[in-house]
C-alpha cells in the first residue's frame, strides 16, 4: 500500500487541466479529521504542457497499480494482459484524468507506537449519471461484491484491487471496503480538524496543488524510518502540521509551505521564535554577480546537528590542541544570524563569503581568529621549502606555491589575509594544461569586523566591496523585510554563465589539438539555460513558519529539453570531444622523456588520451619490448576511447588455456577475441603466451583486423611503392593494409621486418597514427 500513495505523491506534482463536477461537499467535510495527509489538485490554470505527462501517469497507474498488480494478475506483464482488461484500464484512466483529484492517507497506531494499519483514498469529482452510465454499468454492477452502509453502495470488481463507491458527488476510490466504511461513519471530519483549518488558510489562492500533513514525524518515520535524524534534529519534535500550496505564476511558479508548531515543545527545547532580530548581514555583503545566497536567524538545530555528529567531539579536541581552537565557542556564535555568500568572480573559480552576527562571545571569537591565524602562518613555514620575510615557498613537481601573510584594513577593522599563488612549472608533456599564474591567485581573508561580525572571504576585493548591502541588487532586494528570518536565492542563469566563461578561459591555455569544447559548453546550456532564479524567505515564530519561494524556469523548454534519449546524445557528443576529455585526464611528464625525440610528441599525446601510463618511478622506458598482453590493452583501450567496442567485465572464462580469469589483462583479451579481431595472429590458436614480446607482423596483424572489421581506412592513402623484401604471400596483404593506412611503415626503404619485436616507443606512434585515423 505504501506505493499506492508514493504513486500519487509523485503524480500530483504534474497536473493538467481537466474538469470538475460541482460537489455537495468539500472533501474535508467527508474525511475523517485523523486523516494523516491530504491532498487536493485543482489544475484549472495549469499550460497544456503537463497534460500530455499527466495522462500518461494516469494510464500507468491504472494499467499498473490497479490491473497489474491485481491478484489475479500480480505476476503478469501489462503488455500480456487480455484487451477486456487493457480496454478497462484505458476506460478508468480517461475517468482519473479528467476529474478534479483529492487524496487521503490515515495511519493509525497502537499502544506501543506500532504501525497497524493504514487507510488509502482518492476521491474524484464526479456526477451521479457519470458514475453510472461510465462506472457502474461498464465494470461494476454484474461482476462485484455489494455491501450496504447508511445507503451507500461499497463495490470490490474483480478485475480492480480496489472497493469503489460513489457519495456525495464524489467516486471514492480506496484501498478496501473497510476504509470507504471508514469515511461513510466519521463523525468528525477534516473541516473540524484545527490543526488542518489553521494550514489551509494559509494556501495560497488560486493554486493547482495543496498538501496538509498532520503530524510531520509520523508521516516521515512511516516513510523514510528517520528515527536517527529526529535525534539530531531536535526541533522536528516541535512539529504539529505542515501544508504546502503551488500555483503558476506569470513567469515560472510560486510556492507557499506552512509548519505548524508546539510553543511548549519549543521552549524546553530552548528555541525560542519570538524574539528575533530582522536580517542585517546582507547589508555588509558584496553585490556583483551573486551566484547563491543564504541566510539564516536561528540555527539551534543545525548546530545540534553539529554537535551530534560521530566526529565533533575528536574534531574539538584536534582543534584544540593544534590550533587553539575552542570548537564550542565558534559552533556557539551560529545561534546568531550567520550568512553564506558565492559570487562569479570572472575567473576560474567563485568566491565565497561567509558572515556571521556576534555577540556575547566577540571577544572569545576573536582572540581565537587571532591565535588560528598565527598558528596556521607558524605551520606554513614550518613545512615551506623556505621562507623569505612573510613568504613561504613550497617547490612541487608541477608548480611553485607561495604563501604570504599580511593584514588588510576594513572599516578601520584590521583583518588577516593569506594570498597564495601557483605558478605551473613548464614541464616536457606539451599537451598539458598550462594556465596563467594570474588565474592560480587566492586570497583567504578572515577577522572580526567593526560591526562585530566575523568573516571569512576569499573575495580578492573584500576590503573595497564589504559593506556594498545585497538589498541594493536589483534581483535580490524584494527578499529582504523586517519580518523575514530566513532567506535562499540561487540564480541557475547566473551559474550558467559562470560555466560558459571558465570554459573559454580554459580553452585559451589548451593546446591547439585540445581547444575544442563548444559541444560541452553547448550541453551545459542547454541543461542549465530553462531555469532562472529561485527565491524563498522564511518567517519563524512560535504560532508557525512561512514559507515563501518561487521558481522562475520555462517549463516547456525543460521539457523539450530533459527528453533523457536528447540528453544522453549530448553528453555522449561532448564527451567524444578532445577538449571534454582533457578536463578529466592527468597529462604526466616522464623523466626519461624530454618530448623531442621523434617518439615524445605521441607518448605524451597518449597520455593525455587517458590510453598509456609510465611506470611507477616516473619513467616510460621507450627502449623496453611490449608484450603480447600489453599490445591488446593499448588497442582495446583505444578502440574503447573511440566507443568502436565496449570493454567486457566477464573474465570467468577465457579463450587461451594459459590464461587464468583473474589476470590483469584477461578482460582485454576476452574483448578483442570476442570481436573476432585476434584472428590469425600466431600459429597456436589454444595459447597466448602473453609474456612473448609482440612482433611488428603481429601487431600489423591485429591492426589490420580493426581496419577490416570496422571498414576504416586513412582519408589520404600512402601511395608509395612498397618493395619489402621481406613480405610474403602470407603477410603481404596484412603489411599492405597497414601501410597504406599510414598506421606502420618499414624499418627501412626494403625492409618490413615481421618478426623484429616492438618496443613502447615504436607502439606508441603507431597507436598514434591509428588514432588519427579513427
Amino acid at each position: 500500500m505504501k506505493k499506492f500513495i508514493l504513486f500519487a505523491t509523485g503524480i500530483l506534482l504534474f497536473l493538467s487541466t481537466f474538469t470538475a463536477s460541482a460537489a455537495a461537499k468539500t472533501p474535508d467535510e467527508i474525511l475523517p479529521d485523523t486523516v494523516n495527509l491530504y491532498m487536493k489538485a485543482d489544475p484549472s490554470n495549469i499550460n497544456e504542457t503537463f497534460s500530455g505527462y499527466y495522462a500518461d501517469m494516469i494510464d500507468s497507474f491504472v494499467t499498473n497499480d490497479m490491473f497489474y498488480l491485481a491478484s489475479d494478475y500480480y505476476y503478469t506483464s501489462p503488455d500480456e494482459l487480455t484487451p477486456e482488461y487493457t480496454e478497462t484500464a484505458e476506460n478508468f484512466g480517461e475517468i482519473f484524468s479528467t476529474n478534479t483529484l483529492y487524496l487521503a492517507f490515515e495511519m493509525d497506531y497502537d499502544i506501543d507506537g506500532y504501525l497497524e494499519e493504514q487507510i488509502i483514498s482518492f476521491m474524484f469529482e464526479m456526477s451521479e449519471s457519470d458514475f453510472e452510465s461510465n462506472v457502474l454499468a461498464p465494470y461494476i454492477e454484474d461482476n462485484s461484491i455489494i455491501t450496504e452502509l447508511n445507503e451507500v453502495s461499497i463495490y470490490v470488481p474483480d478485475n480492480v484491487d480496489a472497493a469503489i463507491a460513489y457519495y456525495e458527488g464524489y467516486l471514492l476510490f480506496a484501498d478496501t471496503p473497510e476504509s470507504i466504511e471508514n469515511i461513510l461513519t466519521a463523525t468528525t471530519t477534516l473541516s473540524e480538524n484545527p490543526d488542518y483549518n489553521d494550514i489551509s488558510e494559509k494556501f495560497l489562492s488560486g493554486n493547482f496543488f495543496e498538501i496538509y500533513i498532520g503530524n510531520i514525524q509520523i508521516f516521515l518515520d512511516e516513510f523514510y524510518g528517520y528515527n536517527d535524524f529526529y535525534e539530531t534534529m531536535v526541533s522536528v519534535s516541535a512539529f504539529e502540521s505542515v501544508g504546502f500550496s503551488i500555483k503558476e505564476a506569470t513567469i515560472g511558479y510560486e510556492f507557499q509551505s506552512y509548519v505548524g508548531q508546539d510553543s511548549e515543545v519549543l521552549a524546553e527545547l530552548n528555541l525560542d521564535y519570538d524574539n528575533m532580530d530582522p536580517l542585517s548581514l546582507h547589508e555588509f555583503m558584496p553585490n556583483s554577480n551573486p551566484i547563491f545566497y543564504t541566510a539564516k536567524n536561528n540555527s539551534a538545530d543545525l548546530i545540534s546537528m553539529i554537535k551530534n555528529t560521530y566526529e565533533y567531539d575528536n574534531m574539538a579536541k584536534e582543534l584544540a590542541e593544534e590550533l587553539y581552537i575552542d570548537l564550542d565557542e565558534f559552533v556557539f556564535a551560529l545561534e546568531n544570524e550567520t550568512a553564506f555568500l558565492v559570487q562569479d568572480s570572472g575567473e576560474l573559480f567563485p568566491t565565497m563569503t561567509l558572515l556571521t552576527k556576534l555577540e556575547d562571545n566577540k571577544d572569545t571569537i576573536e582572540e581565537q581568529v587571532a591565535q588560528f591565524s598565527e598558528n596556521t602562518w607558524e605551520d606554513i613555514k614550518a613545512d615551506a621549502d623556505r621562507v623569505t620575510d612573510e613568504t613561504a615557498y613550497f617547490e612541487e613537481s608541477d608548480s611553485t606555491v607561495t604563501i604570504t601573510k599580511s593584514t588588510i584594513e576594513i572599516d578601520e577593522a584590521t583583518l588577516y589575509q593569506f594570498v597564495i599563488n601557483v605558478e605551473p612549472n613548464v614541464g616536457k608533456n606539451p599537451y598539458a594544461l598550462i594556465l596563467a599564474p594570474s588565474l592560480l591567485e587566492f586570497k583567504i581573508t578572515i577577522g572580526i569586523t567593526s560591526d562585530d561580525v566575523l568573516l571569512i572571504s576569499s573575495n580578492k576585493d573584500i576590503d573595497s566591496t564589504y559593506g556594498e548591502g545585497l538589498q541594493n541588487n536589483s534581483e535580490l532586494e524584494d527578499l529582504f523585510s523586517e519580518t523575514t528570518d530566513a532567506v535562499t536565492y540561487l540564480s541557475v542563469t547566473q551559474i550558467n554563465e559562470y560555466l560558459q566563461t571558465t570554459l573559454t578561459t580554459l580553452e585559451k591555455y589548451l593546446p591547439e589539438d585540445f581547444n575544442e569544447l563548444t559541444e560541452t559548453k553547448s550541453v551545459i546550456n542547454a541543461f542549465l539555460e530553462p531555469w532562472d532564479i529561485l527565491k524563498g524567505t522564511d518567517t519563524i515564530t512560535n504560532d508557525y513558519i512561512d514559507s515563501e519561494a518561487s521558481i522562475l524556469a520555462n517549463i516547456d523548454k525543460i521539457i523539450a529539453n530533459y527528453n533523457l534519449e536528447k540528453l544522453e546524445e549530448k553528453f555522449e557528443a561532448s564527451e567524444n570531444e578532445d577538449g571534454a576529455e582533457l578536463i578529466f585526464s592527468s597529462p604526466r611528464d616522464f623523466d626519461d622523456i624530454e618530448g623531442t625525440e621523434w617518439y615524445g610528441d605521441n607518448v605524451y599525446y597518449l597520455t593525455t588520451k587517458g590510453i598509456v601510463d609510465g611506470h611507477p618511478d616516473g619513467t616510460y622506458k621507450p627502449t623496453d619490448t611490449l608484450n603480447r598482453a600489453e599490445f591488446i590493452k593499448l588497442v582495446a583501450e583505444t578502440l574503447s576511447k573511440e566507443e568502436l567496442l565496449e570493454m567486457s567485465y566477464d573474465s570467468y572464462e577465457t579463450p587461451y588455456s594459459d590464461i587464468a580469469a583473474y589476470e590483469w589483462f584477461a578482460r582485454y583479451v576476452n574483448t578483442l577475441y570476442d570481436e573476432g579481431l585476434l584472428a590469425n595472429l600466431w600459429e597456436d590458436d589454444a595459447e597466448l603466451n602473453s609474456n612473448q614480446d609482440m612482433t611488428r607482423i603481429e601487431a600489423a596483424t591485429l591492426l589490420s583486423n580493426v581496419l577490416n572489421k570496422y571498414s576504416i581506412e586513412a582519408a589520404l592513402q600512402n601511395t608509395d611503392e612498397i618493395s619489402f623484401i621481406d613480405m610474403s604471400s602470407d603477410n603481404k596483404a596484412v603489411i599492405e593494409n597497414v601501410f597504406q593506412n599510414n598506421i606502420m611503415v618499414g624499418t627501412s626503404d626494403v625492409s618490413f621486418a615481421p618478426g623484429k619485436t616492438l618496443n613502447r616507443a615504436e607502439a606508441a606512434s603507431i597507436i598514434r597514427n591509428l588514432l588519427n585515423i579513427l
